[in-house]
């Protein structure tokens, strides 16, 4: 039977470095360590870039992205098991790096894994610590990711992301209306801000990405079908752009925050979770 090195000599040869790359990831980095392929620095990716070195070549079902674990968190559905949790990578500790699931929420399955939110009562829940890296400061530069398939709104309003501040009213949502559009709202006080929609329908059947970032100055949200790198690659009818006015300074966030899920006990979407990524920096930056 032939060994592993001798099957990723053998596809190298036949089919060359894309043959390589047709097998993931994993297989470049073993072919890098049998010597078969030069460093993976030294690779070009099928976007341009070295393999996992931005979030454009990162391969999704790598929990420790590309590196950047100061500036940038992960998670993936890895948990095969019902009602548990999925623990993430990068600039946390302990607690604080897990979604804390509810609603018996289903077990990872499928290639690559994914977790199925029933529309019923399933979402993630992260810790207020986690939530004060981001938004807790003057003009916060963010960005968050959201990928998953298969969405079915439930309700009138799905949401995405809430990150719940403090006793003030004070929240940020993320959420998709009308099975298609993406919004965000901010509340200061219980004073709707920059409530806005994209114009183009989301589709309900294949993958979505969902952006939201906070550059300092504008906040942005946006869909996709692909990974983009920047606003620019977008379509002008997926997104959304406003001026950001409000500071964040001095707030606390409570443990009011749900991932994927809007609030507890309504706005629960139906979809398969793909990923989450969080970072302190922009879209363009996580993918230079």
């Amino acid at each position: 039977m032939m060994n592993r090195r001798e099957f990723l000599k053998r596809t190298a040869k036949l089919a060359g470095l894309a043959g390589i790359y047709s097998l993931g990831a994993g297989a470049v980095q073993e072919a890098v360590a049998y010597g078969i392929l030069p460093s993976i620095a030294a690779l070009g990716g099928s976007s341009g870039g070295a393999v996992n070195t931005n979030f454009l070549t990162w391969d999704k079902t790598t929990l420790t992205g590309w590196g950047d674990s100061t500036n940038v968190y992960i998670n993936l559905p890895r948990n095969t098991s019902a009602g548990g949790d999925d623990t993430g990578y990068g600039i946390f500790s302990g607690g604080d790096l897990v979604f804390v699931e509810s609603g018996n929420l289903a077990g990872a399955s499928g290639t690559p894994l994914t977790r199925a939110f029933d529309g019923s009562d399933d979402y993630m829940q992260s810790t207020a610590a986690f939530n004060n890296n981001f938004m807790a400061k003057d003009n916060p530069v963010f960005v968050m990711i959201h990928e998953f398939d298969t969405w079915a709104e439930t309700e009138a309003d799905q949401g995405i992301t809430r990150l719940a501040a403090d006793a003030g009213g004070n929240d940020v949502l993320y959420v998709i209306a009308n099975n298609r559009l993406v919004r965000a709202d901010f509340a200061d006080g219980g004073v709707d801000h920059y409530t806005d929609y994209t114009t183009d329908a989301m589709p309900t059947t294949g993958t979505v990405i969902v952006y939201v970032e906070d550059d300092g100055a504008n906040i942005k949200c946006g869909w996709h079908t692909e990974r983009v790198g920047s606003w620019d690659d977008i379509p002008a009818n997926q997104k959304s752009i406003k001026a950001q006015a409000i500071s964040w300074a001095g707030l606390t966030f409570n443990n009011q925050t749900f991932i994927l899920c809007s609030s507890v006990s309504t706005h629960y979407p139906a979809m398969k979770w793909h990923y989450t990524v969080f970072a302190t920096k922009t879209l363009a930056q996580i993918s230079a």
